[in-house]
């Protein structure tokens, strides 16, 4: 039988690791700009929304929550502020899940006993008629008025 050197095995152990540790590649983040804005729904505004705009073509997402003035800071890519110039379909969320107490949910309400804040169709990807070409020169004062 053979001896195996320990250098041997700590550099087929080096190897493995090294091999392992090699990350997907990402696609390269484009620059953004600063977007804010701004939804409203029957003329008043919708809070504890959460905007997405779904860039044309999947390549990237950008998020915000609306306060109770239903305005909104978009992030994309994490935690950085903005999103990039382009065009987007727009999807707005409003959960009805309700803390009775900070960080405990109240129970759920019984099925069909809360109507929804907004028309449901802004949701879906696939039914939201929310388009948005995102611009510099827009992207400051976007208003979203759902119908």
């Amino acid at each position: 039988m053979r001896k195996i050197s320990r250098l041997s095995v700590c550099v087929a152990i080096l190897a493995f690791i090294c091999a392992c540790d090699k990350k997907a590649e990402t696609p390269p983040q484009k620059d953004t700009i600063p977007v804010t804005g701004k939804v409203e729904y029957n003329n008043r505004p919708v809070a504890k929304a959460t905007v997405t705009f779904h860039a044309e073509g999947g390549s990237h997402v950008s998020t915000g929550i609306t306060d109770d003035q239903g305005n909104f800071t978009l992030k994309t890519y994490g935690s950085k502020n903005g999103a990039p110039v382009g065009k987007y379909k727009v999807t707005v969320v409003v959960s009805n899940v309700v803390e009775s107490e900070p960080g405990v949910l109240a129970p759920m309400p019984e099925e069909g006993t809360v109507r929804p804040t907004i028309p449901p169709v802004y949701a879906d990807l696939e039914t939201t008629t929310i388009e948005v070409d995102l611009q510099e020169s827009n992207a400051g004062n976007l208003k979203i008025v759902l119908k």
